[in-house]
């Protein structure tokens, strides 16, 4: 299956690399990797004084520039920017302890990053974890063809930094409340399920969530007014899924929850088997006054789709392409016993699965793109195999990743419509 479908994307990706070679900006750099002929753009990142940065606290100011246009087929235009002003830290939680480092920049007004809505904030995610590079790209493609109001857009890059070639990058939008990002309005509320949030940080449990609820914005206090909407909102919402009457049209659940975005969130997360979706991290809500609670946006893909790397009892699971994972959550156990929700489920899964040849497509173009670039990555991380080997056998490696991906997705889009083909009968 993985060959025949390879060849017909091929194909394709042969159409769409002489478009976009064509209309891209060529990059010549003396002291870029020898690949850089193609379209793939080069972000220089210089600090001040040539100041490491070494901290998820600390900025550390200096100048970015881009040249090169931009990866996508369907853009010709240039994303060139000349030393703008910016500062740089560290980001991540344990992706921040690895020697790929990801980044945050902020600049010092609204830039707008290839074509993107301008902005201050953006994130660089290093995807050290997952040497196809491509998880977190293809999840988000997945939540751009959903119902979720909002995903990140983002592109690849090669980072530079102070001189020294760090690698692959995503260049990623910031989760944040803005109007082009999460729009919940100036007095609206993004929320993360997170085990992993600090000391210094605001959180909050309701009863059915075993971790806590972080308020990531706006900035609020203990006991002011914002906190006690917030948190007593998901505690109302917690009580009425767990009544006896959950499933009243008038007073239940649906009363207080988007069921659309619970629904596509639960089934990207599902079908991909993202490891910390099981409401333990990067769990995304948010929320508009007097609106309902909305899932998302999506977030932090790098260990799913089979490429669960830790030596844990979750590994076999995680990385096993059948089996339920996001399902029992326990606000979602309770949910599956709607019938309602369940049929909205089934419903939107065929969506889904009706809609996967386009899922490998972005898959196979992606890692045909970035192949060309791999051998540079796997020379500065080693994450495919020691950097003695000839070119063709690192990019063989890599191909062979991607095509992991897609065989592993193959498998658990038909093993979960076998089961929720049945799923009527569990409902009731």
């Amino acid at each position: 299956m993985m060959k025949r479908k390879f060849c017909f994307y091929l194909y394709i990706s042969i159409v769409m690399t002489f478009f976009s070679c064509n209309s891209a900006n060529e990059v010549s750099d003396p002291e870029a990797p020898a690949n850089t002929s193609a379209v793939l753009p080069i972000m220089y990142v210089n600090t001040e004084n040539g100041a490491p940065v070494l901290s998820k606290d600390e900025y550390v100011v200096g100048t970015l520039s881009v040249v090169g246009g931009m990866q996508d087929s369907s853009s010709s235009s240039s994303s060139s920017i000349q030393d703008q002003p910016m500062k740089i830290k560290g980001r991540g939680n344990s992706t921040w302890q690895y020697p790929k480092k990801p980044y945050k920049i902020k600049f010092d007004s609204k830039i707008p990053m290839f074509g993107e809505a301008p902005d201050k904030e953006w994130v660089l995610l290093a995807n050290y974890l997952d040497k196809s590079l491509l998880r977190n790209d293809i999840a988000f493609y997945m939540g751009g063809i959903s119902n979720l109001e909002y995903t990140s857009c983002s592109h690849f890059v090669q980072l530079y930094l102070n001189g020294e070639y760090c690698g692959l990058y995503q260049l990623s939008e910031q989760l944040k409340i803005a109007k082009s990002r999460v729009n919940v309005g100036d007095d609206g509320f993004l929320l993360e399920i997170d085990a992993k949030a600090e000391s210094e940080d605001i959180t909050f449990n309701v009863p059915h969530i075993e971790m806590p609820i972080n308020i990531k914005e706006p900035d609020v206090e203990v006991g002011d007014a914002s906190y006690n909407y917030i948190t007593e909102y998901l505690r109302q919402v917690d009580e009425v899924l767990f009544s006896e009457n959950f499933t009243d049209s008038a007073n239940g659940y649906t009363r207080f929850l988007d069921v659309e975005s619970f629904v596509d969130w639960y089934l990207i997360n599902e079908i991909t088997k993202n490891a910390d979706a099981i409401f333990y991290t990067s769990c995304y809500m948010h929320l508009a006054r007097n609106r309902k609670l909305k899932m998302g946006p999506l977030w932090d893909f790098d260990l799913a789709f089979g490429g669960y790397h830790f030596d844990d009892p979750a590994a076999d699971i995680c990385n096993n392409p059948e089996g339920f994972w996001i399902k029992n959550v326990k606000w979602y156990s309770r949910l599956f016993q709607d019938p309602y929700f369940v049929q909205r489920v089934k419903d939107r899964f065929e969506f889904l699965y009706s809609n996967r040849d386009k899922v490998y497509s972005r898959l196979y173009s992606r890692h045909k793109y970035l192949k060309e670039f791999i051998c540079d990555e796997n020379s500065k991380w080693h994450q495919l195999c020691d950097d003695n080997k000839s070119s063709q056998h690192v990019k063989s490696l890599y191909v062979h990743e991607a095509e992991l991906i897609e065989n592993w997705l193959e498998q658990r889009f038909q093993w979960l419509r076998g089961q929720f083909s049945s799923l009527s009968q569990i409902a009731h």
